[in-house]
């Protein structure tokens, strides 16, 4: 009986049912609305927003049915009829053919998908149609269903892909631990009932679950929560009041996130917008209409801005979906439902092509959107859940929405033209684009954008400013900071200002760096995009190129900076680049990097015209046509076929390095030294406070130089734009290095473009400036390695680098690395380390010839000799020196002394002038000319007297571990001539001339050489030669000199006691040996002319013939001379050792003649 009454309860509610439905869609149309969506019922409204939104829906998750779903329902996939007509066309209104028609175009898109489309919300069904009987059996929870009363036609486009659609609420469900909902049904529950279930027998509640589901054909199917019992279907008086026990408590919750109501009375209470219904409540089966009047009634407060009134009632939906404890299940379950559904709305506002607002409010939308992704961002603030993925995934394929956002964050205005980016719009535009990259829409409609890059046609027209200002990354990438900003001014009273401004430029610099580089990296990556042009590296390349050849002014040391790209243009361009490398960089792809497309002509740099390291520009064609034979990468016409990212990403790069980053870089390194000149001369007149005349003008440049000085430390010191920088250049360093030890064919080695080495020198340059008062970056132990190894393959014999200019400027950059780390810990972690050593010797020899206006010779071996005392104190490389080439280490000790000899020479005779300027001045007898001739003077003595210092520290080293270099036949008489002249000097009568005032000030510390000087003396003394050497300089050596310097150097404590002693011996020695001289050389006067050197006037101890003169000399003294230079001394011709003749006649004649004087005597 009570399955009887069931059975005739259920097809009453059906009747019911369906004739509210036509008695609905026959009403008067009553309805008051505004704005395009005028005059439409809800399920119409429904529809039309179904239709709009759901081109793009995103994939829902499966979920289970919840027992305490509110009254919602969803229909199977039938075309679109009206209700009343039963047609297949639109109502007759207006405002629905038209969104019918735009629907209809993006219907056809979402059909064309590779996935369908499903619908966010579960909406209504035909109640009349009741599911298939299999479906029900399988699906039925056993629940009480309500028949919703206002029903959408069975033929909705709402119910399209309903099967797969997936909610919501979902994923709140979820989170809450509540049961999913299945979407493919939507009835009313009867709470009472399900809470009864679980007592229930099982075996019982399957038993009556079958009786039923015979009697209840409107039953739609739902899924059981967790337990496999039915629980009983209800009906009657009690199932309808729990139904609208939950209908009245959503209605409320959803009156609280719209601040809305359909009560008049209630509105006005609470403060709340009424809005005109049909409806005594404010369901999910009428809030579409509901949304639709808010967003443009006029009673509505945010009339002028519906995305914000929609977006502020998303905030409040999902935070009462938070509040959970305090809500009950089916009224969360209904806010997620309600938040997709505010959503939709969010993304119609924003929607051309939807035409449901007006452009003024769409356009209004767009602004706000930008607006709050921005601001969350900036603030911190988060977006509500899933509110930017639902969003990007419905407007994927809507240009009218993708389009203004791509340029809003590139800084296109509404008329299409550019903005320039302050740092603090940069910054946000950098923070927008890290939060739509994960949607692909967004770089694909980036990578396919016509202003990606744009191409002039006007000849005229400087096409590198077109790149950098008109193009889509210019105006991100172009930010920067320049002298002139207020920041930056006053710069000598607000440095630690300055300096706080200028690491917040680093940190913004780094971060828009690497949101463009993300992007760029999605769009590489991109594919399928329209041809001819279908992937993003066909899109991205040319530009880059473009860029490289519209530049190449830059290449030029002084070049017009209105034809090129900005330096920031550059330089944020290069730090773009470096991170795009990084990942083939760390794999070390040295096998894809094709250095054939150095001489290919087609390639997209222009690479004529550079200084490669060993080849001719008339070689380069040939040497390209045998890489094409050689390379199987080839077409039929001899031409390469394509080039990989990795090579052409790697060279695009160095040359935009090379045009941007590193000629900023030298404009550091200028104002550098600009600045400092200026601060030094300020000091030479009194210092910063000084009255002096010209002091004001100089505090004015100096207070410029230091504002330049920042702004350009502001600019290229961004810490992860220096690290993927100093990553890259090392795997430079190391694939030229594998180049040159797999024995690379030389010229095409020497393809590599000279610029590739002296932009590591460049970087190491500013590393130092940039680093003075802090000891390294953090990255610098892990690739300072490769540098060094490349240095050392640079420096030696053979090198592929033929410029003596770029070889010579290796010496500094390793001083450079030297000077912040131990040489040891380096060298322990480099291939080569064991060729530093001969390397350095071979560079010091062959710079001979070398000398120019800056890295002259001096400079290089300044350098030189500074790492090879390094050396010396770390490690005493006395077996490598030993292993060397005698004539190469005589020779480069034999130049050791002579630079020595020269630089101590002129930098002292320079400070006898200054001594001499310096008593004038006190006399007040100076002229202006006079002035500036002496400030030069004083520049070269600093210069000189360092010079000097660092080779006569490096002979004293070498004198401790391997006197034998230094004390050989040929350098014995030269180096005991050396050290013994500069002693006297020191000491001597005339040292008064030597006195002048701030000695430091040029690099002056008698105390300092006078202790290298005795420490050389005593150490060359082993040698019994170098005493009897030092004795026979009548010219150096004088006894009374030498007794005043021992007594000096204990007196002023150059030296400890024990030194001063045992030098004080060996001065007893020398007048010993000297005394006996004396004696012997009384007896000199009768020696034949024939037995003396014709240039030393001494007895030749081995006489040798030069054969191109027919002059005989002695040996000794003919080797010293071919040290320096290999040609005969009396007629310049060639001369080498191994052409001497000996004569060993000769030789026995003159020995003879003096055994013969010894015995007479």
């Amino acid at each position: 009986m009570g399955i009887l009454v069931s059975l005739i309860m259920s097809f009453v509610n059906a009747a019911l049912r369906i004739l509210g439905s036509k008695r609905k869609d026959s009403g008067d149309g009553s309805e008051s609305s505004s704005g395009s969506a005028s005059k439409l019922t809800n399920e119409q409204l429904r529809a039309l927003r179904a239709k709009r939104y759901g081109r793009g829906q995103p994939k829902r998750q499966k979920t289970q049915s919840s027992n305490n779903s509110p009254a919602l329902s969803t229909a199977p996939n039938t075309p679109k009829t009206d209700p009343s007509t039963n047609a297949t066309t639109p109502s007759n209104n207006p405002a629905l053919a038209k969104s019918h028609n735009v629907a209809k175009s993006a219907n056809a898109n979402a059909a064309n998908a590779s996935t369908p489309a499903p619908v966010i919300l579960a909406q209504s069904f035909d109640a009349p149609k009741p599911p298939p009987k299999a479906q029900t059996a399988r699906n039925n929870g056993g629940m009480d269903m309500k028949i919703d009363s206002n029903p959408v036609p069975a033929s909705s486009p709402l119910t399209a892909g309903s099967s797969e659609g997936k909610t919501g609420s979902n994923v709140k469900a979820k989170a809450k631990g509540l049961p999913k909902r299945d979407v493919s049904t939507s009835p009313s529950i009867d709470l009472k009932t399900h809470k009864n279930k679980q007592r229930k027998s099982p075996k019982k509640a399957k038993k009556r679950n079958r009786s039923k589901l015979k009697t209840t054909p409107n039953t739609t199917p739902m899924s059981s929560p967790k337990s496999s019992s039915r629980p009983k279907i209800s009906s009657g008086p009690k199932a309808v009041a729990s139904d609208e026990k939950v209908k009245i408590d959503l209605s409320n919750m959803l009156e609280k996130v719209l601040k809305a109501s359909t009560d008049r009375k209630k509105a006005k209470d609470n403060g709340y917008v009424h809005v005109e219904s049909e409806d005594t409540y404010i369901t999910l089966e009428n809030l579409d209409s509901v949304l639709f009047q808010l967003g443009g009634s006029k009673d509505n407060p945010n009339d002028s801005d519906a995305f914000m009134f929609f977006f502020s009632c998303l905030r409040r939906c999902q935070r009462f979906c938070k509040d959970s404890e305090s809500q009950p299940k089916h009224v969360i379950l209904g806010l997620n439902e309600t938040s997709s559904i505010l959503i939709s709305h969010l993304y119609l506002t924003c929607s051309d092509d939807a035409g449901i607002y007006s452009p003024h409010l769409t356009a209004l939308s767009r602004d706000a959107f930008m607006r709050l992704t921005l601001a969350t961002g900036a603030l911190g603030r988060p977006l509500p859940k899933d509110f930017l993925r639902l969003f990007m995934e419905a407007a994927a394929k809507d240009t009218t929405v993708i389009h203004p956002i791509i340029h809003k964050m590139m800084g296109i205005d509404l008329s299409g033209k550019f903005k320039a980016f302050s740092v603090e719009d940069a910054v946000n535009a950098s923070i927008a684009i890290k939060r739509f990259l994960p949607y692909p829409c967004i770089t694909k409609f980036v990578g396919q954008h016509p202003l990606l890059n744009p191409v002039s046609s006007d000849a005229h027209y400087p096409i590198a400013h077109r790149l950098q200002n008109e193009s889509l990354l210019g105006p991100l990438l172009q930010v920067g900071c320049k002298p002139e900003d207020p920041e930056f001014a006053n710069a000598l009273h607000r440095v630690s200002a300055i300096e706080t401004h200028v690491a917040n430029v680093h940190q913004s610099l780094d971060d828009i760096q690497d949101s463009v580089h993300l992007l760029v990296k999605k769009i590489l990556a991109t594919k399928n995009l329209p041809p001819p042009l279908d992937t993003g590296k066909q899109r991205l390349f040319p530009w880059l190129g473009n860029i490289a050849r519209g530049n190449l002014e830059r290449r030029k040391m002084r070049f017009n900076p209105s034809i090129v790209s900005s330096d920031a243009f550059m330089s944020n361009l290069g730090g773009v680049l470096a991170r795009l490398c990084i990942p083939f960089v760390r794999k070390k792809l040295f096998k894809s990097i094709d250095i054939g497309y150095l001489a290919d002509e087609k390639s997209r740099l222009e690479f004529k015209g550079l200084t490669r390291l060993s080849v001719k520009e008339s070689e380069i064609a040939e040497i390209f046509k045998t890489l094409v034979k050689t390379n199987s990468n080839k077409t039929r016409d001899g031409t390469f076929k394509t080039y990989s990212t990795v090579t052409e990403m790697l060279f695009i790069t160095q040359e935009i390095l090379h045009l941007g980053f590193f000629k900023h870089a030298k404009k550091l390194t200028d104002f550098t030294r600009q600045y400092n000149q200026i601060h030094q001369y300020l000091d030479s007149i009194g210092g910063p406070h000084s009255n002096h005349p010209t002091a004001q003008e100089a505090r004015e440049k100096l207070s410029l130089a230091l504002s330049n000085l920042l702004c350009l430390r502001a600019q290229l010191l961004p810490p992860v734009m220096m690290k993927t920088i100093a990553i890259l250049q090392a795997f430079v360093a190391e694939w030229i290095s594998t180049m040159i030890v797999q024995h690379q064919d030389i010229k095409v080695l020497g393809l590599v473009p000279e610029y590739y080495i002296s932009d590591m020198i460049e970087f190491w340059t500013l590393h130092h400036n940039a680093t003075r008062s802090q000891t390294r970056f953090a990255w610098y132990d892990s690739v300072v390695q490769y540098y060094v190894d490349l240095a050392i393959l640079v420096m030696q014999n053979g090198s592929p680098v033929r410029n003596p200019h770029l070889r010579g400027m290796i010496p500094e950059m390793l001083d450079l690395i030297f000077s912040k780390v131990d040489m040891e810990v380096v060298l322990k972690r480099c291939k080569f380390q064991a060729r530093l050593l001969e390397s350095a010797v071979d560079l010091y020899v062959e710079i001979e010839d070398g000398e120019n206006q800056y890295h002259g010779k001096f400079t290089t071996r300044f350098f030189i000799s500074k790492m090879l005392y390094k050396l010396w104190e770390e490690r005493s490389p006395v077996h490598e020196l030993k292993n060397l080439d005698n004539k190469k280490t005589l020779r480069f000790v034999n130049m050791l002394a002579n630079d020595n000899i020269w630089l101590l020479d002129e930098s002292l005779r320079r400070l006898e002038d200054i001594h001499q300027f310096q008593q004038k001045e006190k006399k007040g007898d100076i002229k202006e000319n006079e002035r500036r001739d002496i400030a030069r003077l004083e520049k070269e003595c600093q210069s000189m007297m360092s010079l000097a210092k660092s080779c006569i520290d490096l002979m004293h080293q070498i004198s401790r571990t391997y006197v034998d270099a230094l004390v050989d036949n040929v350098m014995c008489p030269r180096m005991s001539g050396m050290v013994s002249y500069y002693i006297n000097k020191l000491n001597g009568t005339q040292v008064s001339d030597l006195k002048v005032n701030n000695p430091r000030k040029y690099h002056f510390r008698p105390k300092e050489l006078m202790r290298s000087l005795v420490g050389l003396f005593i150490n060359l003394s082993t040698s019994q030669r170098f005493l009897e050497c030092v004795a026979e300089d009548e010219r150096s050596y004088d006894a009374k000199v030498f007794d005043r310097a021992a007594k000096a150097i204990v007196k002023k404590n150059i030296v400890d006691k024990p030194k001063a002693l045992v030098f004080q011996n060996l001065i007893a020695k020398v007048d010993q040996i000297a005394s006996s001289k004396a004696n012997q050389q009384q007896q000199d006067e009768d020696i034949p002319e024939r037995f003396l050197d014709p240039l030393m006037a001494s007895v030749m101890r081995e006489p040798v013939k030069l054969p191109t003169s027919g002059m005989v000399m002695d040996k000794g003294v003919i080797l010293r001379h071919l040290l320096n230079k290999e040609n005969d001394p009396f007629n310049r011709k060639k001369l080498t050792p191994d052409m001497l003749q000996e004569l060993p006649d000769l030789k026995k004649e003159i020995e003879d003649f003096l055994a013969k004087r010894t015995d007479s005597s």
